[in-house]
């Protein structure tokens, strides 16, 4: 896509959002899905970061607050997802040097890696062992 110089308008960008909520209410997690949207729309590095860090905020504390509202949500599920989350919190906090000295180019190749391997690692649970 950028090659075609072609991104995502706003407006197509919420409707993708919108499509990957209702994705993700249907199903546990989307997760990789939303990383090629945000990047059609043109952002890499920390602004890449950063919205997906807000994204992913805003999704999961909807998705806390519907689960706690119907009584499906106990206590201990929801204090290990804060541990879990203040320990990806320090690793995004670690990483945050790296981050600002890759190029725009480097970090879209550590993005197809990442996902590749994500992709690769799904396929194998799904396949590899049976």
């Amino acid at each position: 896509m950028k090659n075609n110089r072609w991104a995502l308008s706003i407006k197509q960008l919420g409707f993708c959002g919108g499509c990957v909520g209702f994705l993700t209410g249907l199903v546990l997690s989307t997760g990789p899905v939303s990383v090629p949207i945000f990047t059609a729309y043109g952002l890499s590095g920390g602004a890449f970061i950063g919205t997906e860090a807000a994204s992913a905020l805003l999704l999961y504390v909807s998705k806390a607050g519907t689960f706690a509202i119907q009584d499906a949500l106990s206590v201990p599920v929801a204090l290990t997802g804060v541990f879990v989350g203040g320990g990806i919190l320090l690793g995004t906090l670690s990483s945050k040097t790296l981050v600002r000295r890759l190029s725009a180019t480097h970090f879209s190749v550590l993005i197809d890696v990442i996902l590749l391997i994500s992709g690769a690692g799904l396929l194998y649970s799904a396949w590899g062992e049976k």
